[in-house]
């Protein structure tokens, strides 16, 4: 169960962000408890492309996410913020 303060955190930052922003109250309150919460380290990897499709939406609330996208034709990496 989602505690009080955290419910209303959660509602608060999701309110402002797209396709959130669209949903009703009670919406918002029905999809709430169904959310979990990640803590990552910097430099930890999330995500591969060797991982099995995620089933998951994951949306970032503070930090920031790197990317690397592999250049099948040169053999390069490209990085991204």
């Amino acid at each position: 169960m989602v505690k009080s303060g955290t419910f209303q955190k959660m509602a608060t930052f999701l309110q402002d962000i797209p396709p959130f922003n669209l949903l009703s109250k009670k919406a918002l309150r029905e999809l709430i408890p169904s959310l979990t919460t990640q803590i990552f380290l910097p430099a930890e990897i999330i995500l591969t492309p060797d991982d099995p499709p995620t089933r998951f939406l994951s949306v970032i609330h503070t930090g920031i996410v790197n990317f690397t996208i592999a250049d099948k034709g040169s053999g390069q990496e490209q990085r991204h913020a």
